[in-house]
C-alpha cells in the first residue's frame, strides 16, 4: 500500500534474479550504463543474461520468449546490418545461447538510486 492507502503498482524487485521476468528498470540506477549492459529485446538492464551465438545479450526471459515458437533471426544483427546465417539465428539449446558468466565480472560499479521519504540518495555497489 502506498501513501493514504492507495495501491501501488508492483515493479520487479531489483534484487530478484527470477528468470521469469524481463530486465530491471533503468531507473534503479543513478548512473547510465552502456548499451552493452541492456537486453537487446526489452532494452532494460540485463536479468540473468544470456549471450547468443552472434554475441548479442538478452535477459533469459526475453530470449526464451523470442525462441518459444522456433528459431528466429536476431533483430539486433539485422538492425546493425550484421546478419550472418547461421550465426545470427536465435534458437534453444546447442549453440543457440549460453549463460554469460563473465558478464557480471565486466560490469562497472553501479550507483543505485534509493528513495527514502522522497529524498534521493546514491549507494554504490
Amino acid at each position: 500500500m502506498g501513501f493514504w492507502g492507495t495501491k501501488m503498482a508492483q515493479e520487479p524487485s531489483p534484487s530478484s534474479l527470477d528468470g521469469n521476468k524481463p530486465g530491471f528498470p533503468k531507473k534503479i540506477l543513478a548512473n547510465n550504463l552502456e548499451d552493452k549492459h541492456l537486453c537487446n529485446s526489452c532494452q532494460k538492464i540485463l536479468r540473468r543474461p544470456l549471450q547468443a551465438q552472434c554475441g548479442h545479450r538478452f535477459c533469459s526471459f526475453c530470449f526464451n520468449k523470442i525462441v518459444s515458437s522456433g528459431p528466429q533471426k536476431c533483430s539486433a544483427c539485422i538492425k546493425e546490418d550484421l546478419f550472418e546465417d547461421p550465426t545470427s539465428i536465435l534458437k534453444q539449446g546447442g549453440l543457440g545461447a549460453h549463460n554469460d558468466i563473465l558478464y557480471m565480472q565486466r560490469l562497472p560499479p553501479l550507483v543505485f538510486t534509493v528513495s527514502t521519504t522522497g529524498i534521493e540518495a546514491g549507494m554504490t555497489m
